[in-house]
């Protein structure tokens, strides 16, 4: 949208009337949204106006945003200076959605934008391989042990064994073993594709564990 139009002008004025219908709701809206978080709702009435008001804004010549950006202004000063959810993660999106916008072009509210400090998401901690717990046993059901699975269901046991004697005391760890394994065999989509082929399910996992030992001799070989 360029230049002085009638429905730039029009544009204008209806964001006007939001803009001052926020600053006088302020305190209102403040208590709706933390009541929201409290029930466990994702909305937002304060993310929703304010972005309402950005989107078109931002299709008004800069010549003509200076009615709203004054109300702007003084809708940042009041949630800067407190009025707020009480609800610090409420309170950080109310922030965030007026930092994504900054000045809308305008130097004064950009500088009063700058005076927002919204808490930066904490990266994740890297974790030394030495850190890694330990892994822990097969997870077996309602048999007490491999001895008891070996009884019953001698077919799973034999599998579980070849399993067990590959990568007992190792990691499963996103590097080219774990590739290995999610390229040679997918479960979930070519089971019964992979038993049809090997014969049987201790087939198909005595071939996986043939394949890991391989490219586990072929890189230490490397």
């Amino acid at each position: 949208m360029a230049g002085d139009t009638e429905i730039a002008r029009m544009l204008v004025k209806d964001l006007e009337v939001n803009a001052k219908y926020l600053l006088e709701k302020l305190e209102m809206i403040a208590e709706e949204d933390n009541e929201l978080l409290l029930g466990g709702s994702n909305r937002c009435i304060f993310e929703r106006e304010y972005n309402r008001i950005g989107k078109y804004l931002r299709m008004v010549p800069r010549s003509m945003r200076g009615s709203v950006i004054e109300v702007l202004k003084e809708i940042v000063k009041k949630v800067i200076g407190g009025v707020r959810p009480k609800k610090k993660k409420r309170a950080e999106r109310w922030l965030k959605i007026i930092a994504r916008y900054g000045g809308f072009g305008d130097k004064e509210l950009a500088e009063i934008v700058k005076k927002i400090r919204v808490r930066k998401k904490e990266e994740k901690r890297k974790v030394r391989f030495s850190d890694r717990p330990r892994a822990k046993p097969v997870f077996l059901g309602k048999y007490k042990g491999m001895e008891e699975l070996k009884e019953e269901l001698p077919v799973v046991y034999e599998a579980l064994k070849s399993v067990e004697e590959v990568f007992s005391g190792r990691f499963i760890t996103n590097n080219w073993v774990e590739n290995e394994w999610s390229h040679f065999v997918r479960i979930n989509v070519v089971g019964m594709a992979l038993v049809r082929k090997y014969g049987s399910f201790v087939n198909v996992m005595n071939a996986v564990v043939d394949k890991i030992v391989e490219v586990i001799f072929k890189e230490e070989g490397e």
